[in-house]
């Protein structure tokens, strides 16, 4: 029988500049590719042209549903919009590798839990 997988939002805490920062990112879905697709068309890019790496963090950005511990330059919370979320990744692109790691860490971490309460 093939198995779904977990569909429940995960929530991450990492760490930037000294700062703790919350992320709420939900399952990945056929819609996200159809995003990525399409925001490549708006700035002019060809799919097959954004590549791998970038693909993948699109992607990871665009499942992104909400965070905290993000302000804009006046100290209030930033919006969690596709706008400030190009921004904050452009200035620290690193930590969309870092969410990547930490979902495959957790879905791996579920995987390994459910074939345990399967077997026990």
């Amino acid at each position: 029988m093939i198995e779904l997988p977990n569909t429940d939002v995960k929530e991450i805490e990492l760490q930037v500049d000294g700062q703790a920062v919350h992320f709420v990112i939900k399952p990945e879905n056929y819609t996200d590719i159809a995003r990525l697709i399409a925001w490549s068309k708006e700035i002019g890019l060809e799919f097959d042209q954004i590549g791998n790496f970038l693909g993948t963090q699109f992607l990871i950005i665009s499942r992104i549903v909400s965070w905290k511990g993000i302000s804009l330059t006046d100290g209030k919370e930033a919006p969690c919009s596709m706008e400030a979320k190009l921004a904050f990744f452009g200035k620290y692109p690193e930590i969309a590798t870092e969410i990547i790691k930490k979902l495959d860490e957790i879905e791996k971490a579920e995987i390994k839990n459910s074939k345990t309460s399967q077997d026990g």
